[in-house]
């Protein structure tokens, strides 16, 4: 009885021993949504979407617009201006004239010229001086109260991907509630803090942010802006 009982104390100490081996080499549950930490590094690097109520066809970039701006007066030239998404006023810079047919001038101007423009009691103003002849602009804008972008108010004026389009293209989490439009392909890049240089369409923008001075109301950036179409673009 003795001898008995150890042989079957040893199967089944051979039996939970088998269990726990093959427990043990047993392939891992694959994860389809990736580890703790890939799934905790693609929601700090991704940015949110946000949700516009305006529809395609009412968007002012994409579609008809709800209400007239002057983005539909100056769309299709090859020009940039100053815009804000809070209100979609729009401070024209006319590097390349136009006639009223919305032919381009291609010949000499005058020379240079110099616009000051306010977009509302509060929103953003800009001093510019348009050199056409030799393809570049020079200006000042202060921002004022679209310092800060209001997503709801941009939303009034932009359908959900455009509103994202604009957002993801943003420089860094810092930017601001104005930018430039490229009046031909009706791209918007705002401002940021940390921005000194891009490109948009056919224009290279150098931007600067200026300190402000204790006497000064809001901040202000320094632009310097160049038509630099492709000199040999592909055929």
């Amino acid at each position: 009885m003795y001898i008995a009982g150890n042989k079957q104390w040893r199967m089944l100490l051979e039996v939970a021993l088998c269990t726990v081996l093959l427990s043990g080499c047993a392939a891992p549950t694959e994860k389809k949504e990736g580890s703790t930490a890939e799934i905790k590094q693609r929601e700090e690097t991704e940015k949110p979407q946000y949700v516009s109520d305006t529809l395609p066809k009412d968007c002012q970039l994409c579609g008809n617009g709800k209400e007239m701006t002057l983005f539909s007066l100056y769309e299709g030239e090859d020009n940039v201006g100053i815009i804000s998404l809070n209100s979609f006023e729009i401070s024209h810079i006319g590097i390349n004239r136009y006639d009223d047919c919305g032919n381009m001038i291609e010949e000499a101007s005058g020379g240079m010229s110099s616009t000051m423009s306010r977009c509302g009691r509060e929103g953003f103003s800009s001093w510019i001086t348009e050199n056409s002849n030799r393809g570049y602009a020079s200006g000042l804008v202060t921002f004022y109260q679209d310092e800060q972008l209001d997503l709801d108010k941009a939303a009034s004026f932009l359908c959900t991907e455009c509103l994202n389009d604009i957002l993801e293209d943003c420089w860094d989490d810092d930017y601001f509630g104005v930018g430039v439009i490229d009046f031909s392909a009706g791209r918007i890049k705002l401002f940021a803090e940390s921005m000194r240089a891009f490109s948009l369409g056919d224009f290279y923008v150098s931007c600067e942010l200026r300190e402000q001075r204790e006497n000064e109301e809001s901040r202000s950036m320094s632009l310097l802006i160049f038509y630099c179409p492709e000199r040999y673009p592909e055929k």
